[in-house]
């Protein structure tokens, strides 16, 4: 009665919300108040569609504003440097920030070797594969087999529209045979923002918008003078949802529930979060 929504779309904002019937309603109208919220996952089966700016999904990543430089001259390239060939370069000051959850991943994998230990196009597949797995699973129900991941690639030019297809995946293993043949697109310039409009259109913009907004942020996942990423964009690479709060306590006082972590190498590594 509060929002007008139908019974099916009332259910899935409280949902989201946990059960909570409050912040159902504060989901509501803090995504009411942006741009309408859709779910671009560049249709469904296989199908296709385009994302560029002035879509949702290149506004919750960008905003009103174009890529700037630094995110479509970076793709992810290894460094040649004997000290440091399984290190992932960066030219210019801005997508640090996936550079380094990516890196993190490919390291967590090979079990944390030494920064001269070298890393191939295989274990990057792997890596992106299990980002864009985060992403697809984070929510799914208990037992759920199956989960739409969604690829983007350029129709033309680098820093043009983009072209995104989808498919059903069963796990990492599966994205990654998927990546296979998307992988020189994403290692040259604009490599690091196809990741980005990929995880953001497997996670969903709409979901996306929500996980933002449970901690009061506002978007774009990546602003400011510098076109930094934001810690939203962070959490959504490392554990999959879009979360601003990477404190040990959320904003209610209460204690933050650990993240998962998993072994790597004989090191615990954090799958996203804080405290």
């Amino acid at each position: 009665a509060i929002t007008g929504l139908d019974p099916a779309q009332a259910a899935s904002y409280l949902e989201m919300a946990g059960g909570d019937v409050e912040m159902a309603v504060q989901l509501f109208f803090s995504m009411a108040e942006g741009e309408p919220a859709a779910v671009a996952a560049g249709g469904g089966g296989g199908g296709g569609g385009t994302a560029h700016a002035g879509t949702p999904a290149h506004a919750a990543l960008f905003g009103s504003e174009a890529a700037p430089p630094p995110w479509i001259e970076q793709g992810f390239e290894f460094s040649a440097a004997p000290e440091s060939r399984c290190g992932l370069l960066q030219g210019k000051n801005g997508p640090c920030g996936v550079l380094a959850a990516v890196n993190a991943e490919l390291l967590a994998q090979k079990g944390c070797p030494p920064p001269s230990a070298a890393a191939t196009e295989a274990d990057l597949r792997a890596a992106l594969a299990a980002i864009l797995w985060r992403c697809a699973s984070a929510d799914a129900p208990a037992g759920a087999k199956e989960q739409e991941v969604v690829l983007a690639r350029w129709e033309g030019a680098v820093g043009g529209p983009i072209v995104t297809e989808s498919f059903a995946a069963d796990g990492a293993a599966s994205v990654a045979a998927n990546l296979a043949p998307l992988m020189p697109a994403l290692r040259q310039k604009g490599g690091v923002v196809l990741l980005c409009y990929a995880c953001v259109l497997t996670r969903g913009v709409e979901a996306v918008r929500a996980d933002v907004a449970l901690d009061n942020g506002s978007g774009p996942l990546i602003a400011g003078p510098h076109a930094l990423c934001g810690t939203e964009l962070m959490t959504l690479l490392m554990a999959g949802r879009a979360r601003g709060n990477v404190g040990a306590y959320g904003q209610d006082g209460a204690k933050v529930t650990p993240p998962q972590t998993r072994q790597a190498g004989g090191r615990r590594v954090a799958a996203g979060g804080g405290g």
